[in-house]
């Protein structure tokens, strides 16, 4: 999966261009690993434009620190995940990403696979659609066992632009 949005006609995917300059920088797709399982497409009718839907997990409320400064001299960077549950209740669970894209510190959606594992991070549009911002992973089990037992990511219909 790409860490960055896409600068062509898609964000969701980069351009030709990105691909062919940068190069495609994947997530790894052993199993179900980094699955990104029913993205569809479709035309809008009133713009033309593509928008993506996908049916998965999906964390409303948290918030992302930590990922925006580079750090050339590591492979991963790690960074804090902060979810607000609906009592108030607040967990903190660690993210890495392998990329040197920046990732602003604030309010995220996250929209996940199936394993917990690979995340999108994204902005709200006033449409309601999703704009990608990066992607981040969480590489301990354990705190993807309490995403899933605390319920914290329940699978939603999304769409991205």
């Amino acid at each position: 999966m790409y860490p960055s949005p896409g600068s062509g006609y898609h964000i969701w995917a980069p351009s030709w261009q990105q691909v062919m300059v940068q190069g495609a920088a994947r997530l790894p797709r052993d199993g179900a690993e980094g699955r990104f399982a029913s993205l569809t497409s479709v035309a809008s009718a009133i713009t033309g434009a593509y928008v993506y839907h996908y049916q998965g997990h999906r964390i409303e409320h948290c918030t992302l620190r930590g990922l925006d400064k580079p750090d050339h001299r590591r492979k991963h960077r790690d960074g804090i995940l902060l979810i607000t549950t609906t009592d108030g209740a607040i967990y903190e669970l660690t993210v890495s990403v392998s990329h040197q894209q920046l990732i602003q510190e604030g309010p995220y959606v996250l929209i996940g696979c199936r394993s917990y594992a690979f995340w999108v991070v994204g902005r709200t549009r006033d449409t309601g659609h999703i704009e990608k911002v990066s992607v981040v992973m969480i590489p301990s089990l354990h705190q993807r066992n309490i995403l899933q037992r605390m319920k914290l990511a329940p699978v939603m219909g999304s769409a991205f632009v």
